[in-house]
Order: structure tokens, then sequence, then C-alpha cells
């Protein structure tokens, strides 16, 4: 084995507190973007961002989809979890509620009753972000 082989490569600087900070947003994204706004090369970028995709670093889940050519990357912050069991017990019923709603006749809806529902909706969002 030559000496040259048995040097360490030397360690890229994490990005992924970064990426997280400026782009955990929920909007899609180039990863030439990212690599552009974060000063990284792109490759550098889809590293670290797979990582995030399949092992969850920096406490984050990311979605892609192919644009074409190409594929953009939409990441979350995964700072807080709820249990899929309460997303259904407190979800459904509201679900229902609005689907039973959206079957009436323009003359039997009840703008006031769609307007309730939402409000329990933006209650359940805040109670999840606190």
């Amino acid at each position: 084995m030559s000496e040259h082989a048995k040097l360490p490569r030397a360690r890229r600087p994490s990005i992924g507190k970064s990426i997280k900070e400026h782009f955990a947003d929920g909007n899609w994204y180039w990863p030439s973007l990212i690599a552009e706004r974060i000063g990284a090369d792109e490759a550098h970028v889809l590293d670290t961002i797979n990582g995030m995709s399949k092992n969850g670093y920096f406490g984050c889940r990311v979605e892609r989809k192919r644009v074409g050519t190409h594929t953009e990357f939409r990441i979350f912050k995964e700072d807080k979890t709820i249990s899929l069991d309460e997303l259904i017990e407190k979800l459904a019923p509201i679900i229902k509620e609005l689907k039973a709603e959206g079957k009436k006749n323009m003359a039997t809806m009840s703008p006031a009753t769609v307007a309730h529902l939402a409000g329990k909706l933006s209650n359940l969002l805040d109670e999840w972000a606190r």
C-alpha cells in the first residue's frame, strides 16, 4: 500500500444545519439552488439531503419529486411528532363533517358550519405547534 493511500481524506464541513435553517420550509428546491445559497458543492448538498431522507439526520423529513430531467426536494423540520392515532382520532370527525357539508346543495349548505370546522382545524394545528 502506498503512503498516500494511508492518509485519511479531508472531511467536508457539515452543511445540514444550514440546509435545515434556510430550506426546511416545505417549499420545493433544486439542489443547485441550495448549493449556491449556502456556498457548498451540489454533490455535498445531495449527500446531506440523502442522509436527511434515509436516516432523519438534523431532525428533518425530506420529500423528492422528478420534474423533467431533474429532482426537486422539499424539507420539513420534525421538531415535534404527533401520533397517527391522535391525528385520526381528532381529524376524522372534522373530515366527516366537512364531507357531509360538501354533499349538501347550495340552499342547505351552511358557510357558518364550514367556518366552525375550519376553526376546529386551526385550533388543532395551534395545539400541535405548541
